[in-house]
């Protein structure tokens, strides 16, 4: 699956189109409909947020693993408890490294899953442990989104492969950021709708930014022409009053 058809389909999630978002990904991935209904469903219900790692885990398709990713192992139920009351505290360090040590995660698998987690984006930890073998290699894209715990400092990011960078409005990615942060997720769980409330409020507000800044320099481009276009009056007039000079006093 490509990037633009998850876009597509979460478009149709959006828009509350379920049976037709169910039809898209029975088509797109070749699955049955049984299992393209389940991921649908889960995904409504905020259960899943990766549509293509679960389309691989439903089709049974992992790809080899890169050398700097660690082979995760399911935890306790007593320890995700653990995680998960870290996660609350906003003690998002601390509980990276209780995933580490209790999964054999690397560094920044245990992170981006304390992230998603944190951000409402996954909620079965042994589910997003399973997904990491997959999360890394060359053609895995993914849109996500961190902040404070007090829901402060939003930062938006799109990944290709290993590669992870930044979006603001302006990059090329920032359509799918406003695709997948900047609509509300209605029927949605309460905890999952408060956990995306930050990003939902962090877009539009940087969309406003950026339609402010972007009227600034309209505006500027605009005067600056004026001024050109009032230069090129004076050196007109200046020309036509030199020319009745020379002739004057001829």
């Amino acid at each position: 699956m490509t990037q633009s058809d998850i876009d597509k389909i979460l478009e149709l999630i959006h828009n509350k189109n379920k049976l037709l978002a169910v039809k898209e990904l029975t088509e797109i991935a070749k699955i049955s409909l049984k299992d393209a209904t389940n991921i649908i469903n889960d995904f409504t219900l905020g259960k899943e947020t990766d549509l293509k790692a679960s389309v691989e885990r439903v089709k049974g398709i992992f790809s080899q693993e890169n050398n700097t990713i660690s082979v995760g192992r399911e935890i306790s139920q007593s320890k995700i408890d653990e995680i998960l009351a870290l996660i609350h505290k906003g003690s998002k360090l601390a509980a990276v490294k209780v995933l580490m040590d209790a999964s054999d995660l690397g560094l920044k698998e245990a992170k981006d899953i304390i992230d998603g987690i944190a951000a409402g984006e996954q909620k079965e930890l042994n589910t997003a442990i399973k997904q990491a073998k997959s999360r890394y290699t060359d053609n895995y894209e993914s849109i996500s989104a961190s902040c404070d715990p007090d829901g402060s400092n939003v930062r938006f990011f799109y990944q290709k492969g290993t590669i992870k960078e930044e979006v603001t409005p302006g990059h090329p990615m920032w359509q799918r950021v406003k695709n997948h942060y900047g609509i509300q997720w209605e029927g949605a769980p309460e905890d999952i709708l408060k956990a995306r409330e930050p990003f939902l409020k962090a877009v539009q507000e940087m969309e406003a930014q950026s339609a402010i800044h972007l009227e600034k320099e309209n505006t500027l481009f605009i005067k600056d022409d004026n001024m050109i276009d009032g230069l090129k009056w004076y050196f007109i007039i200046f020309l036509i009053l030199c020319a009745i000079l020379y002739f004057v006093f001829k």
